[in-house]
């Protein structure tokens, strides 16, 4: 008997294959929209007159937040968080609860800048919504389960 509530304990957790096959649309439909989101941000906030760029103290050292920039921004953040939920699923039954906190404090964390660096208002406007919007499409979006049967692996039978 406890041979069998170990393999049951033990198969709850997906294998590698069927964790990247099973939930791979709705990760790659937030990270898709989370750019699409974040780039017409920008394009809204560069009609509005934001300037998109930052200075942190020393006129020397300041950055211009290019469209560019802002892609592969959201891009890289989103595959990130992908990869750091599938290792998460792999290792333990409460992946997407854990994952969850984490992505939303790193979006909360990820706002405190715009209070640090100097820029004009629309810039930091756009900048923090662009923040909050990349996290409110990747956290409910990767959270999602696929429509496959290896996505049930988590289930309970």
């Amino acid at each position: 008997m406890p041979s069998e509530i170990q393999t049951t304990r033990a198969s709850s957790r997906p294998k590698l294959p069927q964790t990247l096959t099973a939930n791979w649309r709705p990760r790659l439909l937030g990270a898709v929209v989370a750019t699409l989101s974040c780039t017409l941000i920008w394009l809204a906030g560069d009609a509005a007159g934001a300037t998109f760029v930052v200075s942190f103290g020393d006129e020397h050292a300041s950055m211009d937040v290019t469209i560019w920039a802002v892609i592969g921004s959201v891009l890289s953040a989103a595959v990130a968080g992908w990869v750091l939920l599938v290792v998460l699923e792999l290792f333990t039954t409460r992946a997407r609860t854990v994952w969850t906190v984490l992505a939303l404090t790193a979006a909360a964390v990820s706002t405190l800048p715009a209070f640090g660096y100097e820029a004009d208002t629309d810039t930091k406007l756009s900048l923090t919504f662009m923040h909050v919007a990349a996290a409110a499409v990747i956290i409910p979006l990767f959270r999602r389960r696929g429509s496959s049967a290896a996505g049930k692996t988590h289930q309970q039978p």
